[in-house]
């Protein structure tokens, strides 16, 4: 019963997101908070993601932990998006995919809450960042207290906001570090390729994402998941402005199109399992380790500096099982 009010408990902090008009904050200097200054590590971390609804770990992916010497799990704790109030019938911004825990996290792992922000939540938040910050970081923290996630360092975001939506975006980032700050604990923020010019931040540390680096609904897109080419189009060597944590990935995915149109994924790339309709046709997309080498190689001289750490997405015994503990260590390695 305690477990069943303390989640009901959480999920009320937002009952009321999307619905209070607030005036945005105003725009403080992004040094101008409490939390501890970020600092450039000699040797970068090595931490991965864990990107499921259900935190549940199985043996391959506990010893794989261990073998690689990780120090550092990112897990995504909710989405905010758009959607309709179970309880008053309102639509407005919410909280949903909320991850399940059912495994521990293993002994010596560091967790980074991570907090999945959609376009369409920042678009229908203007004005009311304040507030969608301070919900945010509410629910956030009473999950890691609840789950038993151990001290929180850190917290991440993650969207891929566009002009449209980044000052609305950007105030919520600087509230929640403001809130973050007071606490002790810095705030984290993805950057996708097509941001990596941006001038500044409002993030105690930055994540490059080096994969999603195509168009995916382009049926002449070669690999939309990485692609070397595609990534050297945004980085040039020493005109990063920026240091940057890396994010590479190890993921593969199947996608569908019908008479030229994208149609959507299939998990898996077995060539063997896909059945062909009329107008049908599919690419499949694999994360190959010649590629996400390449494109390391590009990254680390562009950056200038040794990223705070290298950064897998994901946590996945089937993806992660096609690769060999060395070719691992050579993603990881600085």
């Amino acid at each position: 019963m305690k477990r069943h009010i303390t989640f009901i408990l959480i999920a009320l902090l937002f009952s009321s997101c999307g619905r209070r008009a607030q005036q945005a904050p105003s725009s403080p200097s992004g040094a101008s908070h409490s939390a501890p200054s970020a600092v450039i590590m000699e040797t970068p971390e090595r931490a991965i993601y864990f990107w499921k609804s259900v935190f549940k770990i199985n043996d391959y992916e506990t010893e794989f932990l261990k073998g690689h010497d990780i120090t550092t799990l990112y897990i995504k704790m909710f989405d905010v998006a758009p959607d309709r109030d179970w309880n008053t019938g309102e639509t407005g911004v919410f909280p949903v995919a909320t991850t399940r825990f059912v495994s521990e996290v293993p002994e010596g792992i560091k967790v980074v809450p991570t907090v999945y922000i959609t376009l369409e939540a920042m678009l229908r938040s203007a004005g009311k960042e304040e507030d969608l910050a301070e919900k945010i970081v509410a629910r956030v923290l009473a999950m890691a207290s609840f789950n038993i996630l151990g001290p929180v360092e850190m917290v991440q975001f993650d969207c891929d906001w566009t002009a449209s939506a980044r000052d609305s975006y950007f105030a919520l980032c600087r509230r929640a570090r403001e809130i973050l700050g007071e606490k002790g604990i810095l705030l984290s923020g993805t950057v996708r390729l097509h941001q990596v010019a941006e001038p500044e931040y409002p993030f105690d540390h930055r994540v490059l994402m080096l994969y999603n680096t195509g168009s995916i609904k382009n049926p002449d897109t070669r690999n939309s998941i990485i692609d070397y080419d595609e990534v050297k189009k945004y980085l040039k060597r020493g005109k990063c402005p920026h240091s940057f944590d890396m994010a590479y990935p190890t993921f593969g995915w199947t996608v569908n199109f019908k008479d030229g149109q994208f149609t959507g994924l299939t998990h898996g790339t077995n060539p063997d399992s896909l059945s062909y309709g009329p107008g049908e046709t599919f690419r499949i997309e694999t994360s190959e380790i010649s590629e996400i080498l390449k494109v390391k190689t590009l990254a680390d001289r562009a950056a200038g500096n040794p990223p705070h750490s290298n950064i897998i997405y994901h946590l996945d015994s089937t993806n992660l099982s096609k690769y060999t503990f060395d070719e691992i260590e050579r993603i990881y390695s600085d």
